[in-house]
């Protein structure tokens, strides 16, 4: 896979699932991104209410690279720590085989 190089402004200009697949396809990647049912995942109440949507990005390739893209609601974002703790614990309670059989 020969990719290119990245600037400052490819960077700045990441603003939503789709630009995050561009950047990476930039990259030499071959991602596609597939937007997911948040009910799908069977995550508890508590961890979905959080989420306002949720995309996976994997290749068609076989390296099995799969990437979940969640986008958290706003007012989620009041503190910082509790935020990346909550991201941490969703992660891991996917599971396994959710992951594979989307």
């Amino acid at each position: 896979m020969i990719g290119h190089s990245l600037e400052i402004d490819d960077l700045k200009k990441v603003n939503s699932p789709k630009k995050i697949v561009a950047l990476f396809n930039k990259l030499g990647y071959n991602l596609q991104l597939e937007n997911l049912e948040i009910e799908e995942l069977e995550l508890p109440v508590s961890y979905s209410a959080s989420i306002d949507n949720l995309y996976r990005i994997n290749s068609n390739e076989e390296d099995n690279l799969e990437i979940f893209l969640f986008e958290l609601l706003q007012k989620e974002f009041k503190t910082h720590r509790r935020l990346q703790d909550k991201i941490i614990t969703i992660s891991q309670n996917l599971p396994q085989s959710k992951k594979k059989n989307y």
